[in-house]
């Protein structure tokens, strides 16, 4: 159960200096986003703005934590389906993510699947639980992580949500992605997306839409 006022938490600022010892301490490594990484058939976007010209929202932001997020029901009998939630803090409001009632604070609160959920045969499906949690996540894609996201507001489950997970602030939805959804980098490690983008780091490095201010993915550096 959540503690009270984890809700109304406020996010943590990051500064330049937190982001620079982040990859520091992450220098000549790569995130794991094997958690992350899931099969879809789909229309494969052959720019950053082709993806962006079919998305309201395009924005830069920084990987605040992550959180429990719902759990939903299956089939009659079956296991619940969990997700979690990464936060991500808005700090390049590219196309419409400035100022959104379900961003309160500017903050993201983007879905992913948790995977799948460890068979416990004495206990009924429903009851058995994900193998891999909270803690898995923020070790693969920890705070600090710069990423572009294309999200929207999710639609509504259409199965019965058994636990609605750790609550969000007043205002707040959450939000999904689509397949070449976000996408980060580190120093010159190029890294996932969901899955991985078609374009080469050159072709975001040129993009209007994810060359960020501040933030050029083709040359990220410790200085």
């Amino acid at each position: 159960m959540a503690q009270q006022g984890e809700a109304d938490r406020p996010a943590k600022e990051w500064t330049r200096a937190d982001v620079q010892k982040y990859r520091s301490e992450l220098a000549g490594g790569v995130l794991d986003v094997s958690l992350l990484r899931k099969n879809a058939d789909y229309p494969v976007a052959s720019s950053p703005e082709a993806l962006a010209a079919g998305r309201q929202t395009v924005a830069g932001g920084i990987v605040d934590g992550w959180q429990q997020g719902p759990a939903t029901a299956s089939y009659p009998g079956g296991p619940l389906e969990y997700r979690v939630i990464m936060r991500v803090r808005i700090t390049d409001p590219v196309k419409g993510a400035a100022n959104k009632p379900y961003m309160p604070g500017n903050m993201a609160y983007i879905e992913f699947d948790q995977g799948a959920v460890i068979r416990d045969a004495p206990k009924p499906a429903e009851e058995w639980k994900p193998e891999k949690n909270v803690s898995d996540f923020e070790a693969s894609i920890p705070a600090g992580t710069k990423v572009v996201v294309f999200p929207r507001v999710r639609p509504p489950y259409s199965a019965k949500v058994v636990d609605p997970g750790e609550p969000l602030p007043a205002g707040a939805q959450i939000m999904s992605l689509p397949p070449q959804g976000w996408c980060s980098k580190i120093r010159n490690w190029p890294l996932g997306a969901t899955p991985s983008p078609p374009h080469s780091w050159e072709d975001w490095n040129r993009s209007k839409t994810a060359a960020l201010p501040g933030w050029n993915p083709g040359r990220q550096t410790n200085s």
